[in-house]
């Protein structure tokens, strides 16, 4: 396996966490690298989720990244489909926006599972009127549960402090 992802090299790591390599940043490595994870892909290497994660975070061209994180969500082993998730979510993140094919296998997965974080992250950084219909419905289902969770919290909060000014217990 030594010709494992050699131009997908240099996004920050596994993961493509960061650290002074230059995560975000363009490996150079062009046609090169999307080769590299293609033959990965068709060799059924269990690191070409890295890959695809380092391919989102190095290349600025959408296009030539979201057929790979497409093949990576619909990849039989687990571990590649986690970070397949975890790389719609980045693309999400920095393109403002994901593919027809990405934004159904979301939805497929839904919240609460594998896809959660990636969900929640297009949720959060893809612009309202860009979503889909089920991403609108569950942003504005998420947004409501989650103001009239907060009233009630405030409403028990302010309940129990009259009780213990009544009671005389001091917390």
């Amino acid at each position: 396996m030594s010709q494992r992802f050699e131009g997908a090299e240099g996004a920050g790591g596994a993961g493509g966490a960061g650290g002074s390599e230059g995560a975000g940043r363009s490996s150079g490595g062009g046609a090169g690298e999307l080769a590299a994870v293609d033959a990965a892909f068709d060799r059924g290497d269990p690191e070409v989720g890295t890959a695809v994660v380092r391919l989102v975070l190095g290349r600025g061209d959408f296009d030539a990244v979201a057929p790979r994180v497409e093949r990576a969500l619909r990849a039989e082993q687990v571990e590649v489909r986690r970070l397949g998730y975890v790389a719609a979510g980045d693309l999400a993140r920095l393109s403002g926006g994901l593919s027809p094919e990405i934004y159904r296998l979301l939805r497929e997965e839904g919240l609460g599972g594998i896809a959660d974080t990636a969900v929640k992250d297009v949720l959060t950084f893809v612009p309202f009127r860009r979503l889909p219909p089920w991403f609108q419905w569950t942003f504005l289902r998420r947004w409501v549960v989650n103001a009239v969770e907060g009233r009630w919290l405030s409403l028990v909060d302010g309940l129990e402090t009259l009780r213990d000014r009544f009671t005389g217990n001091r917390r």
